[in-house]
């Protein structure tokens, strides 16, 4: 009886595969089907890990984390290239001229890292402020943690009021 189930299957796979067909066609079509499967298996991991965070949230970075020499006095954006959030904060620094870096997480294992060691937890955009943390974007927060990073009040041990 399964060996009856079993050549129908087989029947109704090669009635759906276009003609002519051959062996070796069978084994591109398939390998084709799987390559595919696989690529967007992994696009819908990756876009579900780094997603784009709606909600703004403060946090603060440990006193010992290491800042990166090439963003002393600049904001850090870590984005990745589909979140439209990172898109409008980069979009708002450079036409408020605030001098920034930007960091696709997914493009580098040490932006990664950074973005992590920073409180980074899946979602972007992460915005580093001196020793403030941004996740998300809003403009009125960025403007309230880049205002406190110029006064220089935004150093470690002080607690970063909650934003809207």
């Amino acid at each position: 009886m399964n060996d009856i189930k079993t050549a129908g299957i087989v029947a109704a796979c090669l009635v759906l595969l276009p003609l002519p067909v051959s062996a070796q066609d069978f084994g591109g079509v398939f390998r084709n089907a799987m390559e595919k499967a696989f690529r967007n298996t992994v696009n819908e991991v990756v876009d579900n890990t780094f997603r784009s965070i709606a909600t703004v949230s403060s946090g603060l970075i440990l006193p010992e984390a290491i800042r990166p020499a090439d963003t002393s006095g600049k904001v850090i954006l870590y984005r990745n290239a589909t979140c439209g959030y990172c898109k409008k904060a980069a979009s708002y620094m450079r036409a408020q001229d605030i001098p920034f870096v930007e960091r696709d997480i997914n493009v580098s294992t040490a932006y990664r890292e950074e973005y992590r060691a920073y409180g980074g937890n899946g979602g972007v955009p992460l915005l580093v402020f001196g020793s403030e943390t941004l996740h998300g974007f809003s403009e009125a927060a960025f403007s309230k943690h880049y205002a406190r990073m110029n006064r220089g009040s935004g150093s470690a041990g002080e607690q970063a009021a909650p934003d809207q």
